[in-house]
């Protein structure tokens, strides 16, 4: 009892912490404070989450279609309202310990809380071959296309709907030229297919990206074709939009990995006591808002539901 009394003293201390202010976090800190929790939110960047490099979101109803920028807008003004506390910090570390989760912050206290929900979303994906040159591209959500983009050569490498979203971003935004280098096909949704056309947006099908240089302020692009031959182009940018993967701090003594092979409840239940998943972290390629805003309710009454349980279980051992 005196250990859970000195840990509630800490001024370190929160009932819940939600890791991650996009769509699933912020709504994970709705439902939380309809049950009178009030949370704690980390997040390292930009309130509303990686939904504001969207083009144009058509499926979320009611709200839709607006831009990527005018929804995250929207969700911050929820997180104002509902006046849920945001930390600006990055999250480097989760340790479980027997009651509570300790959170390490690459600045700042470490903090501690009784339940956590993980609402880190995804990051683009960078294959091997082309990591060793990660000076030389952008990946979404490093970059705003209007600050970037007015008047220059800009080359897109990948065919899904991040690919093809950003291109339109990119062309509306003043880009002097904008061409889609896809290794196969386009995988992107017919609509957008169909804008990229009506745009005479060049999409180059079976250039396998090998190698970047860079001299000046050109990027130099080798491709291998699917004739097997090679071919060097030059862009003043290239964007890597090649798909996500999840995004989370690292965690011990359970690894990510190893928590996914567990197997995680639609609920975002974890088999680690208190650990709730919530969003694109949890759902692989179903990336979509209205999922990830489902997802950050139910994990919220899933935490509120544990505490309660938590809270019991201790006044019965006393």
């Amino acid at each position: 009892m005196n250990n859970r009394a000195g840990i509630r003293e800490s001024m370190n201390f929160s009932e819940v912490i939600i890791i991650g202010a996009g769509p699933a976090g912020i709504s994970a800190a709705a439902e939380c404070l309809r049950h009178e929790l009030m949370p704690l939110i980390i997040d390292k960047g930009e309130a509303g989450g990686l939904v504001r490099i969207a083009h144009l979101i058509q499926n979320f109803s009611p709200l839709s279609p607006m831009s990527g920028r005018e929804l995250a807008f929207r969700f911050q003004e929820m997180l104002k309202r509902i006046s849920a506390p945001l930390l600006r910090a990055e999250v480097i570390m989760i340790e479980q310990r027997e009651q509570t989760f300790l959170i390490n912050l690459r600045e700042g206290p470490q903090l501690e809380a009784r339940a956590v929900i993980l609402a880190t979303g995804q990051k683009p994906y960078v294959p091997d071959n082309l990591d060793e040159f990660r000076e030389f591209f952008l990946l979404p959500g490093e970059f705003e296309p209007r600050e970037i983009a007015t008047g220059k050569r800009m080359a897109i490498y990948g065919g899904g709907d991040v690919a093809l979203d950003l291109a339109l971003s990119l062309y509306e935004s003043g880009a002097a030229e904008v061409e889609i280098f896809v290794r196969g096909w386009p995988k992107a949704c017919a609509y957008l297919q169909r804008k990229i056309n009506e745009k005479k947006i060049a999409v180059t099908k079976g250039y396998e990206l090998i190698e970047l240089g860079k001299e000046d302020k050109v990027v130099r692009l080798l491709f291998k074709t699917e004739q097997g031959s090679e071919e060097e182009l030059s862009f003043e940018a290239l964007v890597l939009a090649l798909g996500w993967q999840p995004c989370a701090p690292e965690m011990k003594p359970i690894t990510l990995d190893e928590l996914f092979n567990m197997g995680i409840k639609e609920s975002g239940d974890t088999r680690v006591p208190g650990l709730f998943l919530a969003g694109d972290i949890k759902n692989g390629q179903n990336r979509f808002i209205a999922l990830a805003v489902a997802d950050g309710l139910r994990a919220g009454l899933a935490a509120c539901k544990y505490l309660k349980r938590d809270k019991n279980r201790l006044r019965s051992s006393i």
